[in-house]
């Protein structure tokens, strides 16, 4: 065989010799490429981890350590708010508010737990027959280092409690129940406080009242009835109202999902503008669509699907985008309809499903509904335009935390620009029935 070998003619073995060191680099290179694809993704979710964790705008504590060097502390008082029942945009303002007022008041505060709801029917929550409403613990939702990292650095006078369980061994009186109206206080716009700047004298003679301060027992928890719309947001300044949001991060795992749905849906827009490179028709970029049709526990009528898709349609044809992320709180046949109704205008919709590999579907799966609904609100954020309904708590965080990233200013003023119109500005647009929604505007965190 050797002697074969040596025999063949040597154009031969020059020929096979080249075969062989170009299939070495053929394949040297694709290893490269493959390389590169993977690390390029790495590298993109690091970023949006590290750097881009909170994108709706760069994090600053110094104003929340302002506003907690300034008040004053009582060691003992706890402040142990109740637990809120809904999706995320409703949970989100209630515990930002729960914070807020145990800064005012100079308390501790047992972090709020959440309530879940049925992940086949949102209507329904999980109720505890027996005692007070009790749910799962923060980090349900929540990045939990990241809360205690922003309270303990910047808020360093208030003691946290992750949860009332903590406590179980410490001798209390009884505790003391304390809703909003129970202070007295006027409110503007429904439930949004008219003077804010009242509220600490104020609780601080109700709880004198409730519990003699001579002999007074500590420590001392304060029941807090659970609070939307009520503080607002403007009442602290421009600054305190961009960072004040951010104590509050999506938990990591869920983010990570964002991060690579959003790699994604960029590389899907690169690679359709690559294909049209003479189309200048199209802007590179997509549209963040909420469709908001499903009974929820607060049971809002919500603007018809049809009526939401035909707005939403000609949201998008105007802005040029032939890419949409859709965030869906609607049925599968609502989804389905609006997809292909968007082809028509040959504008490709996608979910987080279309965007998610198998194995980070598997662990998609593996969660809530409102927890997967975190990586909805994630890439909503990052949206070039989003699009959602004025009813929708939902839309209110992600429209206000857009508005206030961007430095721009919302208004209701846009009878040239359609009916149906109740909020927007130049990266966001919210529509509904003309009802009352001052209250969400002026006293949604964002």
């Amino acid at each position: 065989m050797l002697d074969q070998a040596r025999a063949l003619p040597s154009s031969i073995k020059l020929l096979l010799t080249l075969v062989i060191f170009g299939w070495s680099l053929y394949y040297i290179g694709f290893l490269e490429v493959s390389a590169d694809g993977k690390n390029e993704k790495v590298l993109f979710m690091g970023n949006f981890l590290e750097n881009k964790a909170d994108a709706d705008g760069d994090f600053d504590g110094e104003p929340i350590a302002s506003l907690c060097s300034a008040k004053n502390w009582t060691k003992g008082l706890i402040f142990n708010c109740d637990a809120p029942t809904g999706g995320i945009g409703v949970v989100r303002n209630v515990h930002l508010n729960c914070i807020r007022f145990a800064i005012e008041a100079g308390a501790e505060l047992i972090i709020p737990e959440i309530v879940r709801r049925d992940d086949r029917d949102i209507a329904r929550f999980f109720p505890n027959p027996k005692g007070p409403q009790r749910g799962a613990p923060s980090d349900y939702y929540y990045d939990r280092s990241h809360l205690n990292w922003t309270l303990s650095t910047f808020c360093p006078q208030m003691k946290v409690y992750w949860s009332i369980d903590e406590l179980f061994d410490t001798p209390m009186a009884s505790p003391i129940p304390l809703r909003l109206n129970a202070l007295g206080l006027s409110r503007v716009d429904r439930t949004v406080l008219a003077q804010p700047g009242r509220w600490a004298s104020q609780f601080t003679k109700y709880l004198d009242y409730k519990s003699n301060p001579k002999t007074r027992l500590w420590p001392l928890r304060v029941n807090v009835a659970q609070t939307r719309y009520v503080w607002p947001t403007s009442y602290d300044g421009p600054a305190f109202a961009r960072s004040f949001g951010h104590v509050l991060r999506f938990r990591e795992d869920v983010r990570r999902l964002a991060a690579s749905a959003l790699f994604s849906m960029q590389k899907r827009v690169a690679a359709h503008a690559g294909q049209n490179d003479g189309d200048t028709s199209a802007a590179l970029g997509f549209v963040g669509v909420h469709l908001r049709a499903q009974e929820d526990f607060w049971d809002i009528d919500f603007l018809p699907y049809e009526k939401q898709a035909a707005y939403y349609l000609r949201y998008m044809v105007q802005s040029r985008y032939s890419f949409a992320y859709l965030a869906p709180g609607a049925s599968a046949e609502h989804v389905t309809s609006f997809t292909e109704r968007a082809r028509g205008f040959n504008i490709t919709v996608v979910t987080k499903r279309d965007l998610l590999d198998k194995e980070e579907l598997g662990y998609l799966s593996s969660l809530s509904w409102d927890q997967q609904t975190l990586v909805d609100y994630e890439l909503l954020l990052q949206a070039d335009l989003m699009v959602g309904m004025s009813d929708s708590s939902f839309a209110w965080n992600i429209a206000l935390s857009r508005a206030t990233a961007g430095g721009t200013v919302g208004s209701k003023d846009f009878t040239s620009r359609g009916s149906q119109v109740r909020w927007q500005d130049a990266r966001s647009a919210l529509v509904g029935e003309p009802n009352d929604y001052s209250n969400m505007e002026k006293a949604t965190w964002p």
